[in-house]
This record gives structure tokens, C-alpha cells and sequence, in this order.
């Protein structure tokens, strides 16, 4: 990544008007694989959060059941 390139004191943006095209497309390379990184993470945590749910309600269940006697 080019370091001297990005704009540290805002909000990270490149500054695309500075670097030449060769370094672009390699920039350009690179956010599509940190996106790629993230997007898999985010379907990683989606489903560990949907079980995490899933046990959650399920264990509700069986708690409320007992409180009312029907276990």
C-alpha cells in the first residue's frame, strides 16, 4: 500500500490524483481484496451470531417452560 500516498489525517482516503495508473490498478487490486477479507468475515460472524441466537432462544425456552411448570 502506498502509506505516503494516503491522506492520514482525514478519513484514509487515497489520494488517487497523485499516483500514477500502474499504481492505481495495483490500489485498486488491493481494497477489492480487503473488501473480499471483510465480506468473508462479516458471512463468518453472521453465522456464528445466527447459532449463538438460535441456542439462545432455545434455552429461553426451556427456562420459561420450567418457570411455568410445564417441565
Amino acid at each position: 500500500m502506498l502509506l505516503d500516498k494516503l491522506n492520514l489525517m482525514g478519513n484514509n482516503k487515497i489520494k488517487w490524483e497523485e499516483i500514477n495508473n500502474t499504481s492505481i490498478k495495483m490500489e485498486l487490486e488491493n481494497l477489492i481484496q480487503r473488501q473480499n477479507t471483510i465480506k468473508d468475515k462479516i458471512i463468518k460472524l453472521s453465522s456464528k451470531l445466527e447459532d449463538i441466537e438460535k441456542e439462545y432462544l432455545y434455552g429461553n425456552k426451556i427456562l420459561s417452560k420450567r418457570y411455568k411448570g410445564e417441565e
